[in-house]
């Protein structure tokens, strides 16, 4: 979270996210391992492009029989998907295993941040059509650091949130993981100096969505 705006990456519509999926059944490219669209996975055993071996992120859809992954931490929605065969993923979790079906791969209607300055009462985010985000504003006195996750649709189930608690923006575990019901213990900080200080101001909290508008590529 950090004052000034920043560009929005560019966002798949539904139709790409179809698109991309359409192929799926033909291919059947994900079908020995089970992989579904909207699953987590690690790229792992590329001879080439090695620098990938290893990186995270989320299935959107299948192309000529390779999967379209969604790396964690790419600022751009779209334009730095990698398309990898499935013989080249592992399989983290998917939204089965959580036992909300297709529920998380819907766009939300409406985004809370819930905040522990707020005693984690939930406060409605507004969408900025401008830059194609979900914003909210929270004021920091200097006293202590706001601590924050954000859930789709008012729901716990679909909670966003960083892989590790306490995960600022600019950190590399501020990718952020959901929509599921697996965020407990794991928020963002703002406000943190890094030297155990609080930066008092005035933050603007922005999450930007991709694969439709179903799942968080960047919160900051």
């Amino acid at each position: 979270a950090v004052p000034g705006e920043l560009p929005a990456p560019a966002l798949l519509t539904s139709a790409g996210v179809a698109a991309v999926a359409s192929g799926a059944a033909a291919a059947g490219g994900g079908e020995e391992k089970g992989l579904a669209e909207g699953d987590r996975v690690r790229i792992c055993g590329l001879s080439s492009q090695t620098e990938l071996n290893g990186r995270e992120g989320t299935l959107v859809g299948q192309v000529d029989g390779r999967w379209q992954v969604r790396l964690d931490g790419d600022a751009s929605a779209s334009s730095n998907d990698k398309l990898i065969k499935a013989k080249s993923l592992e399989k983290l979790s998917s939204q089965a295993e959580f036992g909300l079906g297709s529920r998380s791969l819907v766009p939300p209607q409406s985004c809370w941040y819930l905040g522990t300055h707020g005693g984690d009462a939930p406060r409605e985010m507004l969408w900025d059509e401008e830059r194609g985000c979900w914003q909210i504003n929270t004021e920091l006195n200097g006293s202590a650091c706001e601590s924050f996750q954000i859930w789709f649709d008012a729901d716990p189930a679909r909670c966003v949130y960083p892989a590790h608690d306490g995960a600022s923006s600019s950190s590399s575990s501020a990718s952020p993981r959901g929509p599921d019901a697996h965020g407990a213990g794991r928020r963002w900080t703002i406000g943190d100096s890094g030297d155990g200080r609080c930066e008092p101001g005035n933050y603007e909290v922005r999450l930007f969505l991709a694969a439709g508008g179903c799942v968080p590529s960047r919160v900051d």
